[in-house]
């Protein structure tokens, strides 16, 4: 009754769970703001956009990824093959099990005539397949918490899956060890399956059994065991069980544990360890079941089918509504598994300015929160704003990504709803703030000396203080040769609108004490960071670093400091 029931109930949150989240796939408004499609229109395009692929040259590719990447994750490999290996075991296993043994009634039964979970080769291969995915989750733990790599995260949701994994396949493996030395399973098949008043024929069955099936009976002296008793039994075993078990040693692994745990077999045969273990596999099983539809379980379905999407679909995609279905779709796709972040190009900045949400994988956990909180404002906090303009846009997050996520659409998404918020880029917003302006007269000097303190006390980097260090650029003899070797100078000399201060007149500037002048000079902003300048200066003045110092001088006036930044204007 208790099975039935939570079956059911399981089985009605799981399936409520995945409409949800189909529904949801055409509904959530991954653009934050702006142009937002309807879900009529976003079914409308989806079906066509399948229909088109199933039923054109793309079919070719469609199968193709599914068997390359979502049967054999050949693409996993490429980038981290101790994490294909683990993967693979878990996949393959914990989809063999699925389908050959939680599914029997449906799948086994039907396809193999004569099937029983007890008999040969069905028990071996059942626990080669628990073996497999054991294997696979102990190198997952070991990736995440023993090996402890740099830039990857272990949240509470990597962990609550790992611990139900290893409960419902530790449990199992107990379950069967339990079941071949249990007195009360043996009774049982007798009175389902047998004649229990043939006391006779039950005790010479009892004695093979104990023998053979290594059974463990409480009241059965095994000692004095004949070989006409044993023949006899062996005669009953042929006529009544030999059809649906074959010896327990088949199963490799839970025989071993059976034997190690034998000596206990009384006891945990008196309080039914089988039942106790039943209950807590079966459980776990249907809390995996309802949980499925929350989790990065769910990775299962929607892995694969980014995968598969990503095969047909544009790799730039424009802002149309299969767009937004892609996304949707992508945010239940991770695995977490930090790939992204373990090849990011950005993920020095990270270990400097310690804001989880620079790391891709973290990223994205953080966007998802946003979209489905967007009527909360303040959820989109300074650390996630920082983190989303550090990102360069270099793809190589997307590149790498096993579930065929296209990060960079993602990034460039948020970027966009940002600015539509209001919420520009440092880069913008410093320009625009701190740039001097054709007409702007009256410029305040600051105490950069006051300031540097003031920043110094707050951040654990330092600076190298080029700007306040007369020695540093004192020494420019005002040649232009920087200027010449500068490309944008280059650039700005075709272009008679635009006037810049050139290097050596920032350096003049700086001479005669007018940082503040210098630091709002558009050419400062405009530096490629080429270094030509710098190696090209005959004093060997390090004008490149000065830019650069002059910049993350701004950065910090604009952002940390409000009441200098007012004083800029």
């Amino acid at each position: 009754m208790i099975f039935t029931i939570s079956l059911y109930l399981s089985l009605g949150i799981c399936i409520l769970g995945l409409l949800y989240r189909l529904v949801s796939w055409f509904t959530l408004n991954t653009q934050l703001r702006g142009t937002h499609y309807g879900w009529v229109d976003r079914i409308k395009d989806a079906s066509k956009a399948v229909i088109g692929s199933i039923f054109s040259v793309k079919c070719v590719n469609i199968i193709k990824t599914f068997i390359i990447e979502v049967v054999l994750q050949l693409h996993i490999i490429k980038n981290d093959p101790f994490r294909w290996i683990a993967h693979i075991c878990i996949f393959l296993g914990f989809t063999l099990l699925l389908f050959m043994h939680a599914m029997e009634d449906i799948v086994s039964t039907a396809l193999f005539s004569g099937y029983y979970s007890t008999v040969n080769p069905y028990l071996c291969l059942r626990n080669i397949f628990g073996l497999m995915t054991i294997v696979g989750i102990i190198m997952v733990v070991g990736r995440r918490y023993i090996q402890k790599k740099p830039l990857l995260k272990t949240n509470s949701r990597d962990t609550f899956a790992i611990v139900l994994l290893a409960i419902i396949f530790i449990s199992g493996f107990l379950l069967e060890a339990v079941k071949i030395f249990s007195e009360p399973v043996f009774d049982q098949m007798v009175n389902d399956y047998g004649d229990p008043s043939a006391t006779e024929d039950v005790e010479a069955l009892k004695a093979y059994w104990a023998t053979e099936f290594h059974v463990v009976f409480s009241d059965f002296n095994t000692s004095n065991i004949s070989n006409e008793i044993l023949e006899t039994g062996k005669d009953v075993h042929i006529g009544s069980c030999a059809d649906c078990h074959s010896k327990p040693t088949w199963a490799f692994i839970s025989f071993p544990i059976s034997k190690a745990l034998s000596p206990a077999a009384p006891l945990l045969n008196k309080i039914r360890m089988d039942t106790w273990l039943w209950y807590i596999h079966f459980l776990a099983c249907f809390i995996g079941l309802a949980y499925l539809p929350f989790s990065k379980f769910l990775h299962i379905v929607t892995a694969p089918l980014s995968l598969l999407i990503r095969s047909v679909a544009d790799p730039k995609p424009e802002n149309t509504a299969n767009s937004e279905t892609r996304r949707a779709i992508e945010l239940d796709a991770c695995t977490h598994c930090g790939t992204c972040s373990l090849n990011c190009s950005v993920a020095p900045v990270y270990q400097i300015l310690n804001i989880p949400e620079i790391l891709p994988s973290e990223k994205l956990s953080a966007t998802k929160a946003i979209i489905k909180n967007q009527h909360d404002t303040e959820i989109i906090n300074p650390d996630f704003q920082i983190a989303s303009y550090v990102c360069t846009s270099c793809y190589r997050c997307t590149q790498v990504c096993s579930s065929g996520i296209n990060l960079q659409d993602m990034w460039l998404t948020t970027k966009r709803s940002l600015h539509e918020k209001g919420i520009k880029d440092p880069y913008t917003v410093c320009r625009t703030t701190l740039v001097q302006k054709p007409d702007e007269k009256h410029l305040i000097p600051i105490d950069y000396h006051k300031v540097y303190r003031r920043i110094q006390d707050r951040f654990a980097y330092q600076y190298f203080h080029l700007t306040l260090r007369p020695e540093t650029f004192t020494y420019c003899i005002q040649c232009q040769t920087c200027t010449n070797a500068c490309p944008v100078m280059a650039s700005a000399a075709n272009n008679p609108n635009e006037l810049l201060v050139s290097p050596q007149q920032i350096m003049n500037l700086m001479r005669m004490r007018l940082l503040h002048i210098a630091i709002r000079s558009p050419l400062v902003w405009d530096c490629l960071t080429c270094y030509k300048c710098q190696e090209c200066c005959p004093q060997r003045i390090p004008i490149t670093d000065i830019f650069y110092e002059l910049k993350q001088l701004s950065v910090d006036l604009t952002f940390f400091d409000k009441a200098n930044t007012n004083r800029l204007g």
